[in-house]
């Protein structure tokens, strides 16, 4: 369930990421880094509207 509802370890990582690099803290290249370690699947759809 927290896979499908995007709340595990890999999710929130990247939520953290993407918000450093929202405050210019980080390049956006290291949030593409990590999806790809985690083997996320960026083009999921959201799971609200599923």
């Amino acid at each position: 369930m927290r896979k499908f509802f995007e709340v595990d370890r890999y999710y929130i990582t990247v939520a953290a990421l993407k918000g450093l690099v929202d405050m210019g803290e980080l390049p956006a290249s290291k949030v593409m880094e990590a999806i790809q370690k985690y083997e996320l699947d960026a083009d999921k759809p959201n799971p609200i509207t599923v």
